[in-house]
């Protein structure tokens, strides 16, 4: 592993936590980075654009948001997808990540980690589907939200829907999870939940940003039936693992099997196989004591660990 003047690089440290930091930890990496990616991109557009708003950029970035339209959403599938990781308010990501890595994280050392993944994605899905239904009935229904006219004018984007997925997942499995606030000391999590959807069905009331609110709701309603199913022995998460491990299996590349042989004095032969066998045993073994180490982490802290944890835990980083 590189260092610069005896510490650790930045790019080496981010490899070490999307390796190592679980599930939770690389959504918010991704979040994070396309939130740089998209701000630089504003810089330079406001620039070549003599300081004013860049229109290129404002249609470059409406073609990721979600939109009500269903005609629109014909045009741009993926952004069923993009928008749940699209942030341009630096405190609408900030509040997003917190969120997503206290409850995400408090969900990770209780349930498998291969579901954080899956609930994000389709509490994000979730999320938009609501917000596209109620949209499309507002004329009949909500007539303040929205003209039946104007429905590709209403478009969105933002992960707070998945974050509430995570949010309410967490709360309907361990509903009384003490948290330390600042300023009002212990509270359950359930009540931080309530607070936050009685805002969001105020807001909704007071029509103040209706298609993010009804997202947050979609997106909080399919967390909280996600969990309860798991809970009976239904894993909606079981699909959406098997579709991603078929396709990284797909475009992973393929390994060519080697006919090298190995040929002694004697003229006994073997195949080189056996070499990368017992090679696999001992990365496997590696790798569980890795995993065994970093579960020790996550339910004692780092300083818990017997001092030949922390020296292996070390050079294997020096070694990656």
């Amino acid at each position: 592993m590189s260092t610069l003047y005896g510490r650790e690089s930045l790019s080496d440290s981010l490899r070490f936590q999307w390796n190592h930091g679980g599930m939770v930890t690389r959504l918010i990496m991704i979040n994070v980075g396309i939130y740089v990616f998209t701000l630089l991109a504003w810089i330079i557009a406001t620039v070549a654009n003599a300081g004013m708003e860049s229109p290129f950029y404002t249609k470059a970035l409406n073609w990721f948001m979600v939109s009500a339209s269903i005609k629109d959403l014909v045009w741009k599938p993926w952004s069923l997808i993009s928008y749940m990781f699209l942030q341009v308010n630096l405190f609408h990501l900030l509040f997003n990540m917190i969120v997503l890595y206290v409850f995400g994280n408090i969900l990770s050392t209780f349930i498998n980690d291969r579901r954080i993944l899956p609930l994000y994605v389709l509490g994000g899905l979730a999320g938009a589907f609501f917000f596209i239904l109620v949209y499309n009935l507002s004329p009949y229904v909500f007539p303040s939200f929205i003209d039946f006219e104007q429905l590709s004018l209403a478009i969105m984007l933002g992960s707070s829907g998945a974050v509430m997925a995570i949010m309410l997942a967490t709360v309907a499995l361990k509903p009384d999870y003490p948290l330390q606030l600042v300023f009002l000391g212990e509270v359950k999590i359930k009540y931080i939940a309530l607070v936050m959807i009685i805002i969001d069905v105020l807001q909704l009331i007071n029509n103040v940003n209706p298609g993010g609110h009804l997202a947050h709701l979609g997106g909080a309603l399919f967390g909280y039936l996600f969990m309860r199913q798991l809970q009976q022995g239904n894993d909606w998460s079981t699909g959406f693992n098997k579709n991603m491990d078929a396709l990284v299996t797909a475009f992973a590349p393929r390994k060519e099997k080697s006919n090298l042989r190995v040929t002694y004095k004697d003229n006994q032969s073997i195949d080189s196989g056996y070499d990368r066998w017992k090679e696999n045993i001992a990365s496997t073994e590696k790798q569980q004591r890795i995993d065994a180490i970093l579960d020790k982490i996550k339910e004692n802290g780092y300083d818990s660990l017997p001092k030949a944890d922390k020296e292996f835990l070390f050079q294997y980083s020096q070694e990656e």
